[in-house]
Parts: C-alpha cells; sequence; structure tokens
C-alpha cells in the first residue's frame, strides 16, 4: 500500500497556481493563462473589483484560484497582464490537481518491479457507492470530447511526496518541471468500469507511465511542454474570434455535462451540498444586478466555472499575448 503524500491537493494546487504565473512572466511566452474574469474584464471594459465585491461568491466564481495566487509576486502579476484585442485566439484549460502515493522500495505493485520506487496518483473516488467512484474522471472525459480542440483537460500531479521538497521545488522555480500533466484520454481502459484506478511513475523519469492495472507504458509532459503544447495549440490550431463567443460556445457545448453533474453534487456530503447551495443563491442574486448582453456573459461564465468546481478542476483561458 502506498504512503500519502505529506501534503494536500489544495497545498499543491496553491503552489502550481502561482508557478505558472511566475513561469509565463519568466519565459516571455506569447501565449499566456488568465482567469476567465480577467478576460471578460477586456471584453466589457471595467473592473469587476468596483462592481462586485472581491470577498463574493460570484468574484470566485469569476477569477477562480489562477491567476493571483499566493507566491505570485508584485512583477509577476504586471508581467501578465491580459491583452486588450476584440478578437484572439483562445484555449480554454482545466486542470485538476492531484497529490501522490509513494510506493516504497519493497511494494507489492505488479505494474513496477518491487526493488524500484514509484509514485502513483487515483482517479478512482472515495466514494461509498461503487457507482460513484469514477465519475470524476468520466466527467472530466466528457469535457474534453464536448470541448475537442477549443480546450485542454489534464490532471497535474507533482513528482515528490515530500512536503518540503514540494516548497523547495516551488522556490527553486522547479515545481512546473518536476511535475506531470496526464489527459483523461491517457486514463481510459476497455470494459468496466472505462478507467484505470490511477497513473503510476518513475520520478527519476517523469515523461513516461503507466496506467494501472495493465496499462502500456506511455509518454506524458511534464509542465513546461504543456505549456509548450498549450501555445501551439493556441496560436496554431485556434481560429481568431471574439472573447465572448467563445465562453458562450463553452457554456453551450458543456450544458448536456452540467446536467449530469447534478447526482454527483447529490453525493457530496450534506455540509458541502448545503455550501453549494447557498453559493448558487448568492451568485444569483449578484447576477441580478446586470442585464442584457453583460448578464448574459457573466452567466455563461460562470456556468462553465460551476462545471469547473463540480469537477475540481480549475479553470483558465489561454490566449496569445
Amino acid at each position: 500500500m502506498g504512503v500519502w503524500a505529506e501534503f494536500e491537493e489544495k497545498e499543491f494546487e496553491t503552489l502550481a497556481n502561482a508557478a505558472l504565473i511566475i513561469e509565463q512572466a519568466r519565459s516571455g511566452r506569447g501565449v499566456r493563462l488568465f482567469s476567465p474574469g480577467q478576460a471578460l474584464e477586456k471584453i466589457l471594459g471595467y473592473d469587476f473589483a468596483t462592481r462586485i465585491d472581491p470577498r463574493s461568491s460570484l468574484y470566485r466564481r469569476l477569477f477562480g484560484a489562477a491567476p493571483g495566487a499566493v507566491g505570485a509576486s508584485a512583477a509577476a502579476q504586471v508581467a501578465n497582464q491580459i491583452p486588450v484585442s476584440k478578437a484572439t485566439r483562445l484555449l480554454n484549460v482545466f486542470l485538476q490537481y492531484k497529490r501522490p502515493q509513494y510506493f516504497a522500495v519493497g511494494h507489492r505493485s505488479k505494474v513496477w518491479s518491487s526493488n524500484r520506487a514509484h509514485l502513483a496518483f487515483q482517479v478512482r473516488e472515495q466514494n461509498p457507492d461503487p457507482a460513484l467512484r469514477f465519475d470524476q474522471i468520466r466527467a472530466l472525459r466528457k469535457l474534453q470530447i464536448d470541448l475537442g480542440r477549443d480546450a485542454r483537460i489534464s490532471y497535474a500531479c507533482p513528482s515528490t511526496w515530500q512536503k518540503q521538497e514540494l516548497y523547495d521545488r516551488f522556490y527553486r522555480g522547479s515545481l512546473l518541471r518536476s511535475t506531470i500533466f496526464v489527459g483523461p484520454d491517457q486514463l481510459i481502459q476497455a470494459g468496466d468500469p472505462g478507467f484505470h484506478i490511477r497513473w503510476t511513475f518513475d520520478p527519476a523519469n517523469i515523461r513516461r507511465g503507466i496506467p494501472n492495472p495493465d496499462g502500456q507504458e506511455s509518454d506524458v509532459l511534464d509542465g513546461e511542454a504543456f505549456l509548450d503544447e498549450v501555445a501551439t495549440e493556441t496560436t496554431q490550431s485556434q481560429v481568431p474570434r471574439a472573447t465572448d463567443d467563445v465562453m458562450f460556445e463553452a457554456a453551450e457545448h458543456t450544458k448536456d455535462l452540467r446536467d449530469d453533474l447534478d447526482e454527483l453534487r447529490a453525493s457530496r456530503p450534506r455540509r458541502t451540498r448545503e455550501a453549494y447551495a447557498a453559493e448558487d443563491r448568492e451568485v444569483d442574486r449578484e447576477l441580478a444586478g446586470f442585464s442584457g448582453h453583460e448578464r448574459e456573459l457573466i452567466k455563461a461564465t460562470t456556468d462553465v466555472a460551476l462545471l469547473a468546481r463540480d469537477i475540481r478542476a480549475t479553470w483558465s483561458v489561454a490566449m496569445d499575448a
């Protein structure tokens, strides 16, 4: 049995979101990641902080966890300002952050030799109902299919299980380079339930891994390669179009999935369901302060942000800067 990482997924998510901003500022890539709220500000031409309380549910849903994560310097934030453009190439990016398990030498895994330590992250959820244990990855895979070439959907997992090393890598600027990015399509398995339980990999060679059980070894991306692919897809594959069209299309293409997620929400603990319901009511109340095209656009964006929340993914948009 593996040992769970010493840190929580939220800790890794916070550091990784900040690392994405710092890496973009450092590398000077032509494509950068922004929160959907930033994109809306440019489309609508005003500062949301003057219209919406930054502590409110609507504001948090629009801006999500990145950019602006704790740890990104003011200089990095300034360098990451979104360009003003009526039409741009845009790609939706959804990341679900996972923490690994560590399997020491002497483990009983049939995938790796017992004299080789390795890491793994699980996609099977700890749900008391066996029928719901793969709903998360099913939703990610459907999102991947529904949005097609308009999006990149991926798990992200660090190649360390030790808390101090995680923070050291962040401060050294090597966290993204030592993080793996695995798409839900790489975890598909024939037969029921349709997906592998986990992705396993050698922390000394993170660009290769094995879906478990019975998968074939294959290539994956580290953080720098992932950002390079996002840049390539954004600049070469995407047709320039108005950003609000992209937001409306994303909401339309994910409508069926949002309806399907009702069952997933119902499986949450009662306290979580009540908190979600209260948040939804607050968002609806705040949306009442907008009208016309503004309201429709903000509503479409918050609908997709709601989907991201339900599948525990961070939603960003990649734009040609």
